[in-house]
């Protein structure tokens, strides 16, 4: 490809109540536009039912695009759900220090649930396979803003614990890092059952990492870079641990 400046900008004719797509391109191309992204939260718009694809918003712009001689950045679908994939599995909704998330907006579920992640590759590998053979085809965005969604469940809980387990080894190591003599913390242990308090056990006898419980400040160095929310909340309770 030759070597020029890419300038262009997100298209979402699926939003559209009407057939604009001549238009909007003819736009573009007058302000001097070469490119555009499309498809990154359209999960429900290209898999309308569960194993049911429709590509064809898709293809008409790829069409449309290619014959004004623009490309196409390919983005994937999956930072919003679809509803019928929530109704196959509630618990996809992330689970929050509010509580669980309701379906709605986009990025409000679990990444690390695995029916998302299992019919996230499907959608993700047929999008791909369909589009990768277009000429104009110039690139895939992989997902859209990916974070935590301030998500604090169980998978999310696990996974830094483990975290914690692989990268410090004991806890005396981890106390040493985190300078837990501080207040008297270092008797911090990497898993042990939450007693007395009732907001450390959201899920009846779950082993529960107490890590910072009693930190102000200090949760907010554990938290960082590890995807578990750091709210007013985690400090009062020890809930994001």
């Amino acid at each position: 490809m030759e070597n020029r400046l890419l300038f262009g900008t997100a298209y979402y004719p699926e939003y559209m109540p009407y057939e604009r797509t001549d238009q909007d391109i003819a736009m573009m191309k007058a302000a001097g536009m070469n490119t555009v992204r499309i498809a990154e939260s359209t999960w429900s718009t290209l898999e309308p039912a569960e194993g049911i694809f429709d590509f064809s918003y898709i293809d008409r712009v790829l069409e449309k695009t290619e014959k004004a001689g623009m490309l196409v950045i390919v983005g994937t679908p999956t930072y919003a759900v679809p509803a019928w994939l929530v109704r196959k599995d509630p618990d996809i909704m992330a689970e929050t220090s509010e509580g669980r998330e309701k379906y709605g907006h986009r990025q409000i579920f679990d990444l690390l649930n695995p029916t998302f992640r299992k019919h996230a590759e499907i959608v993700i590998r047929k999008l791909a396979a369909h589009t990768a053979g277009h000429k104009n085809v110039t690139g895939f965005q992989i997902d859209n803003e990916t974070k935590h969604y301030d998500n604090m469940g169980r998978r999310m809980q696990a996974g830094f614990r483990q975290y914690l387990k692989e990268k410090f080894v004991t806890t005396e190591r981890l106390n040493e890092a985190f300078g837990l003599a501080y207040w008297s913390n270092s008797n911090l242990v990497l898993e042990c059952q939450a007693q007395a308090f009732k907001y450390w056990t959201p899920y009846p006898g779950q082993l529960r990492l107490h890590a910072y419980s009693h930190l102000a400040s200090g949760a907010g160095g554990c938290c960082t870079g590890t995807g578990i929310p750091y709210t007013a909340d985690t400090r009062r309770t020890g809930r994001g641990f």
